[in-house]
């Protein structure tokens, strides 16, 4: 343990380390886990991550507005989009929209 909550793992798999940085945000057993590569000049009191990918559920949105440009139009609230789930994108479920946007984590987050 560095500091309170942050840990610093080391991880001897490259594969297994290109895995777990190729997103800055996990979420374990229902919490939010943030992942950054090592740096020599972190400090716990200063958080080196400023943004992550998130998950993003939109729900109720009419039919017509189930196309990328459209979700990613009503995401811009949260955040930049970056991608539509997969499920999303093949139009499996009209009741929710998954989007992963990019959203600064020095800011608010928008209420429901």
């Amino acid at each position: 343990m560095v500091g309170a909550g942050e840990y610093l793992l080391k991880v001897t798999s490259a594969k297994t380390r290109e895995h777990l940085l190729s997103r800055t945000c996990w979420n374990i057993a229902g919490f939010p886990m943030f992942v950054a590569p090592w740096s020599h000049d972190f400090t716990p009191e200063e958080a080196p991550i400023t943004s992550a990918v998130v998950p993003v559920e939109l729900r109720g949105v009419p039919y017509l507005l189930f196309n990328k440009e459209s979700l990613s139009r009503l995401a811009t609230a949260v955040g930049k989009p970056v991608s539509l789930a997969p499920e999303t994108e093949r139009k499996e479920n009209f009741q929710v929209a998954k989007l992963f946007v990019r959203v600064d984590l020095t800011r608010e987050l928008p209420q429901r």
